[in-house]
């Protein structure tokens, strides 16, 4: 098992740990007994686990999945500023992938977020706290910053479908003026050429 675990993190994979619990003591399926699988959770000590968790910083992020993450919503405009070289502009900076910035310019970002998201969710110290290689955030702030990213989201799809919108209507009102235009055309080349069939009949009417 040792030797399988070290070829799958040769790999980079990723080993990650799953707890089984029986659901009934008979072992027949499509049968759960709920106070067996209570005690299983209470006697392994998950739900100590769960508690601890809840209790301290369930939601653990490394710096650079932050910022990736939140800098939509609570965007550095200073330590973005100071960032961006002389040839490029803060909007062009906010298009750059968050991973080509220096160990120091993403610790500034990630900083001048978390006094934003403090400011803005009105949160103590307590609640959100940036380590070394990580931000350490309780389910308030958590939630908070998946809302504005929600609602971010929300302006965003609004904005694209105005876009389609815009472009099928200007598309349509094409098609429509060409079709007018054909349909004209062709108006006026029956009408002329019943004109001039009547035309022709009226002379041999003369010359007979």
């Amino acid at each position: 098992l040792d030797k399988l675990i070290r070829d799958l993190e040769a790999e980079g994979t990723k080993c990650h740990y799953v707890r089984c619990l029986k659901p009934n003591a008979s072992l027949r399926p499509a049968t759960f007994d709920e106070e067996a699988m209570l005690r299983q959770c209470r006697y392994s000590g998950l739900l100590e686990t769960v508690h601890i968790r809840q209790y301290g910083f369930p939601h653990r992020l490394p710096i650079v999945k932050f910022v990736e993450r939140y800098a939509s919503v609570v965007w550095p405009t200073a330590a973005a500023t100071r960032s961006a070289a002389d040839s490029e502009s803060p909007v062009r900076l906010r298009r750059k992938v968050v991973t080509s910035l220096s160990a120091e310019d993403l610790r500034a970002w990630a900083e001048e977020m978390a006094a934003l998201v403090r400011r803005r969710c009105d949160s103590t110290t307590g609640d959100f706290f940036m380590g070394q290689t990580k931000v350490f955030m309780r389910a308030t702030v958590s939630a908070r910053l998946e809302a504005w990213i929600g609602e971010r989201y929300m302006t965003a799809i609004l904005l694209q479908a105005f876009a389609r919108r815009k472009r099928c209507r200007a598309r349509y009102l094409s098609m429509q003026r060409a079709a007018l235009l054909l349909q004209a055309s062709m108006r006026d080349y029956l009408t002329r050429k019943v004109i001039r069939c009547i035309r022709g009949v009226t002379r041999m009417q003369a010359v007979l």
